[in-house]
């Protein structure tokens, strides 16, 4: 059977948008439209994020900045309010104006990844993302998650399908500047331009060290174009006298120590039942890849072993995954045991994940997950929440450029109904926790409501 062409698996990848988005307002819409406020999602957005929207929207065309109800840059608050004062101020036509950003994230993921792995795979790495209650809970109610996330997208897509040319950078630069406007923390976006312009730069050749006039030629472009990113925040940061509104500053902030080892850990758990995506590309690895594995790994247990990592609401692990972490085995009252045994498996496999990735994904991705991990450990708040849609979109990326990198044989083999049964595994976990979220939710003592300042965040009273 002969491989398709590019323009063949172009063509039927355009499926894969429409399909996902299909699933999404499937699933979406009739909660929008019953008016449905159970759950976490609901929560913060009638607490939080509605009356900033309300407020600005009666003070429109003069919006106030200096203090609002919610810890985040206005921008997503801003966008809405604008449909409230002079279109419809209905809380579903806020939802349903929301719900266009979560629409632009899906097929912007799905374009990607069917473009790379057809229509079929394009559209199934992309359910998890709505399985998740982190991510459909932003695209049903008025939370400002998705419009972060489809700034955040938008960058890497950029850096992974165009050469640095001096218009892509300018266009990478100004979607950060208005990601900032939107989420503050996402200024950690600007290592992935920074890399791409230094590994990608047109004309240099061989290791990432050769052609340096070139290299730093772009990098420095690459760093010009994000100045804008920094200038944004700088202002937010003069206006509150600090990272957020004032509201919420002076409560609980600064780093925690315990977030390496809880994504290693989440990065196990939604990974692993994937691990047929590696297949064919473990037994070619070489020697120095399985090395470097166990060389992460080691690490990711220092990670776990170092920092408490039980549950605690004063310390900001709580909710999500940390409920289960409670339930377990602690060691010397300050280690859990799930934590200390899937951290190392989870530095292991994100390893591997890596090494399969195609050379020219591998590092954008790369830079990518450092930028973001470093931004969330600078956050007090370690909430699966925070985490959770960044880690189902880039095993989604990294998964579907596994897949078009291959052959059609390859594809064809033993390996798809196995991979298939991987990634349905993972949207059933993930669906069982969200219909419990949407049915049951959970609640958390009423001494965890701090401002997470470093991530944008305030912590609800009702976490799911």
């Amino acid at each position: 059977m002969p491989e398709q062409t590019g323009d063949a698996r172009t063509r039927r990848g355009a499926l894969a948008p429409l399909i996902v988005v299909g699933l999404y307002l499937l699933v979406a819409l009739p909660f929008i439209a019953s008016g449905h406020e159970g759950g976490r999602g609901a929560w913060d957005s009638v607490q939080y994020h509605e009356p900033a929207i309300r407020v600005f929207a009666d003070q429109m065309p003069r919006p106030v900045l200096t203090d609002y109800a919610s810890a985040t840059t206005p921008g997503y608050h801003l966008v809405l309010a604008g449909v409230a004062r002079w279109i419809d101020d209905s809380t579903m036509t806020l939802q349903l104006a929301g719900a266009a950003f979560t629409i632009a994230l899906l097929w912007l993921v799905a374009w990607w990844c069917g473009r790379r792995a057809g229509w079929a795979w394009g559209a199934l790495l992309c359910v998890p993302f709505i399985a998740s209650n982190y991510g459909l809970f932003p695209g049903i109610w008025l939370l400002p998650d998705n419009l972060a996330w489809l700034g955040v997208m938008s960058i890497i897509v950029l850096a992974l399908a165009r050469a640095p040319t001096l218009g892509a950078l300018v266009a990478m630069g100004a979607i950060l500047a208005a990601l900032v406007c939107v989420r503050q923390i996402h200024l950690w976006a600007a290592c992935v331009v920074w890399a791409h312009a230094w590994i990608n730069a047109p004309g240099a050749h061989g290791g990432w060290f050769d052609d340096l006039p070139k290299r730093v030629r772009c990098a420095a472009a690459g760093v010009a174009v994000t100045i804008p990113a920094f200038l944004v925040l700088a202002w937010f940061a003069r206006l509150w006298g600090g990272l957020s509104p004032p509201t919420f500053q002076g409560k609980v902030q600064g780093v925690n120590a315990a977030t390496p080892a809880f994504m290693f850990m989440e990065f196990a758990i939604l990974s692993l039942p994937l691990v047929a995506f590696l297949w064919p590309t473990l037994a070619r690895l070489p020697r120095r890849v399985w090395i470097l594995a166990s060389v992460v790994g080691a690490l990711a247990l220092v990670a776990a072993a170092v920092p408490e990592t039980t549950w605690s609401t004063s310390a900001g692990r709580y909710s999500g995954w940390w409920n289960i972490i409670r339930a377990a085995p602690v060691l010397g009252g300050r280690t859990s045991v799930v934590v200390l045994a899937l951290a190392p498996l989870g530095g292991v496999l994100l390893t591997l994940w890596l090494a399969a990735t195609p050379a020219r994904s591998r590092w954008i991705v790369l830079a990518a997950l450092v930028g973001f991990a470093a931004a969330q450990t600078a956050s007090h708040n370690v909430w699966q929440r925070y985490h959770e849609p960044f880690l189902l979109v880039v095993l989604a990326l990294m998964a579907s450029s596994i897949v078009g990198a291959e052959g059609v044989q390859t594809r064809a083999g033993l390996f798809r109904p196995a991979r298939a049964l991987g990634v349905m595994a993972v949207i059933a976990l993930l669906g069982a926790l969200t219909a419990r979220a949407l049915i049951v939710g959970s609640e958390v003592e009423p001494e965890a409501e701090p401002a997470d300042t470093a991530s944008g965040e305030p912590a609800p009273t009702r976490a799911a």
